[in-house]
Formats: structure tokens, C-alpha cells, sequence
């Protein structure tokens, strides 16, 4: 009997686990202005596109754009006007200004950090966009299988 209840108790908890780790998709205004939650939206199926542009554009009102390699800002002209956008409304907040060499690398780091999830998200955005239904949903790889299937049967 009390090998049953460890049982059963262990298979709750098993079960209850993965649903405490799924990512969250959906995301106060004040999260998406202080955390970059985006990061974790674009890694969720499930997640609304026209949601995740939201916290990715919201999130860079507060914060600096990392700067990019400049011939991929050269190139890319939505890039150029998102990091404009950026840097006018970072400008317009107060910034204090630390002497702390510590400090200033530290940032130097998260801005790489960010500078290469930037590039992801505008990865997924490229890849992403053709698949956003009108809601904002995005297609399941079962439904883009079916499109270009179909694509292939109207081609013959």
C-alpha cells in the first residue's frame, strides 16, 4: 500500500513537471518593457507572432539596440530604422553614466549577448512571416507540409 502512494505520488509530479517548464506566452507590458521575454517566445510554437513583435519592439524603448556588424546594418533596412527608433527613445530617458570599468565590461558582454539574440529573432522573423495566420498564429509543420504539398499536386 504505502509503495502504491510513493507511486502515484512520483507520477503526479512527473506529469505536473513539464507543464511548470512550458514557456510562457503571454506577457505583461511591464515585462516585456524591463526583461527581453521575447527570447523565449520565439522558442514556443505556440506563440502569437504579432505578440512577440510587440515585446521585441517594446523592449527596445527602454533599452539600447546592440549595435550590429555594419555591413549587416548597411544591408538590412529595417535593422537601420529599428535601432533609430532605439536610440531616439533611450536618448529621451536619464541615464546615469558609471565610471566602473567592471561595469562597463560586463555590459560590453550583454550587449554581445543580445546582439546575437537579436539576430536570431530577426532570423525567425524572416522564416516566420510567410507561415503567420491572419489571428497571428503561426502554422504547425503539419499545416506548411500540407501547403506545399498541395503546391506540388497543382503543379502536375
Amino acid at each position: 500500500m504505502l509503495f502504491r502512494s510513493i507511486f502515484i505520488t512520483g507520477l503526479i509530479i512527473l506529469l505536473a513537471g513539464p507543464s511548470s517548464a512550458q514557456t510562457k506566452l503571454h506577457f505583461t507590458k511591464k515585462e516585456m518593457r524591463t526583461k527581453p521575454v521575447w527570447i523565449e517566445m520565439i522558442k514556443d510554437e505556440r506563440t502569437n507572432y504579432f505578440e512577440v513583435i510587440k515585446a521585441f519592439e517594446i523592449y527596445f524603448t527602454t533599452h539600447r539596440f546592440p549595435v550590429m556588424e555594419e555591413e549587416e546594418m548597411a544591408k538590412n533596412e529595417k535593422l537601420k530604422e529599428r535601432i533609430e527608433k532605439s536610440e531616439a527613445k533611450f536618448k529621451k530617458k536619464k541615464r546615469n553614466k558609471s565610471e566602473d570599468p567592471n561595469l562597463a565590461q560586463k555590459e560590453k558582454h550583454e550587449e554581445a549577448k543580445l546582439a546575437f539574440e537579436v539576430k536570431k529573432f530577426n532570423h525567425w522573423e524572416m522564416q516566420t512571416r510567410p507561415y503567420v495566420k491572419s489571428d497571428g498564429s503561426i502554422m504547425s509543420a503539419d499545416e506548411r507540409l500540407k501547403i506545399w504539398q498541395d503546391s506540388k499536386e497543382n503543379k502536375q
